[in-house]
């Protein structure tokens, strides 16, 4: 969760950005998956949904790089897990054991070599005009 405040009135909270995921389960040979896509939730105080989040979640994303999608994919994973290897906890030892989804370690894959974070993005668009051009050529 981090909290921004405001440009103009110092002090004055403008949003709270909160971690969050879009989760969807796939079948893949005879294996379930969780399929976690990060995104973000905004709110007002922290608990107040934003009235305009989508002004806030595109320019949020515009910034993010795949280092930052794996460490909040990661962060995810650790969350999902915490319970399950704690062991036991004071107050669930008399609890009613209730099934529970379980998680795995995700699946790793080693690649030869790596793809450059600035080919990822959208190619500069030429202007069409030969006049504009010149400006522009290297």
């Amino acid at each position: 969760m981090n909290v921004i405040t405001s440009k103009k009135e110092e002090g004055l909270v403008a949003y709270v950005r909160h971690h969050a995921f879009a989760p969807r389960f796939e079948l893949l040979d005879d294996q379930w998956f969780l399929i976690i896509t990060p995104t973000y939730y905004f709110t007002t105080d922290g608990f107040t949904p934003h009235s305009y989040p989508q002004a806030l979640l595109a320019g949020k994303k515009r910034l993010d790089n795949s280092a930052s999608l794996r460490g909040q994919v990661i962060m995810w994973h650790r969350f999902l897990t915490q319970k399950q290897s704690a062991g036991d906890d004071l107050f669930e030892r008399h609890a009613v054991q209730e099934p529970r989804l379980k998680f795995d370690p995700p699946p790793q894959i080693a690649l030869d070599t790596r793809v450059p974070e600035d080919v990822w993005g959208t190619p500069k668009k030429r202007p069409e005009d030969p006049a504009e051009q010149e400006r522009f050529a290297v």
